[in-house]
């Protein structure tokens, strides 16, 4: 569950089960030491960003269009709400609530598809515009990759940890939809990142990623020292990582996968090659 602050109005982390998506309510640590007579101007604020929250809510389980840039200025710019806040503590829960309701009959596909396509704008826009703060994006930096295995279309996750690791000051790429593996391969050769993450989104797509291995095994040069594998068949309790010797199991929470790829990142630093622009 993702875990927000009632007061600051920010995301503080995520709390089991790391598989149910929906918001649980608290205070954060931060909000705790300023004691509760110094939150009181704060009501106000938490009080326009919960009507702000009810509204997409509203606008996401009707059908109704919602703008993209209109959204991400509102938040911000109008409501004083971080990147990383509105897409994790907002919009992050909204698609799984949509989900639920597709999957119960009480929303169209169409709905579905239409909040889905709406969320992955919002990443587009937020990562853009990261990407020009931060310099990020360049194409000679050595950082995490980030890929989705062959036939694996489920990007938000992919795209949503992207987001999180530049969030972080992580330099991290994300190429999507699913790539053949001798794709994600020549990804590596390119971009020689410390690190590589695969995104996997059902069972049959582990011998995608069986084939990725085998041919980074037959060029160890530009073998990332990290490999790590998640993704949406990973949350089931049949999965395992039966055949993908020499990799990472990617953790439960977004933020426990910030920090591995982050220890990935520095334990490689020294021994890392700074790839060419190819």
């Amino acid at each position: 569950m993702i875990r927000w602050c009632s007061y600051c109005q920010e995301f503080v982390g995520e709390t089991a089960p790391f598989d149910d998506f929906s918001l649980t309510h608290g205070i954060c640590p931060g909000c705790a030491s300023r004691g509760f007579a110094a939150l009181a101007g704060l009501v106000e604020r938490g009080t326009q960003i919960a009507e702000f929250y009810a509204s997409l809510r509203k606008q996401a389980a009707t059908g109704e269009l919602l703008d993209v840039d209109q959204t991400i200025h509102e938040a911000e710019v109008d409501l004083g709400i971080r990147s990383f806040d509105l897409f994790v503590g907002m919009i992050q829960p909204l698609l799984y609530e949509v989900g639920k309701l597709w999957a119960e009959g009480k929303v169209t596909v169409a709905i579905e598809h239409q909040f889905t396509a709406f969320a992955e704008g919002i990443l587009e826009q937020m990562s853009k515009r990261m990407a020009t703060k931060t310099g990020l994006e360049a194409p000679t930096h050595a950082g995490v990759l980030l890929v989705c295995a062959g036939g694996n279309y489920h990007t938000v996750g992919v795209r949503a940890l992207n987001l999180a690791l530049r969030d972080a000051g992580i330099a991290s790429r994300a190429l999507f939809p699913g790539l053949p593996p001798r794709d994600i391969v020549d990804a590596v050769r390119r971009f020689r990142p410390r690190a590589l993450g695969v995104s996997v989104s059902l069972p049959t797509q582990v011998p995608e990623v069986q084939l990725v291995l085998e041919l980074l095994r037959q060029e160890p040069i530009i073998r990332p020292e990290l490999i790590v594998v998640g993704g949406v068949a990973s949350k089931s309790p049949d999965w395992t990582l039966d055949g993908l010797l020499g990799v990472e199991p990617a953790p439960n929470d977004l933020q426990s996968t910030v920090e591995l790829f982050r220890r990935g990142v520095c334990a490689s630093g020294e021994n890392s090659q700074t790839p060419s622009s190819g």
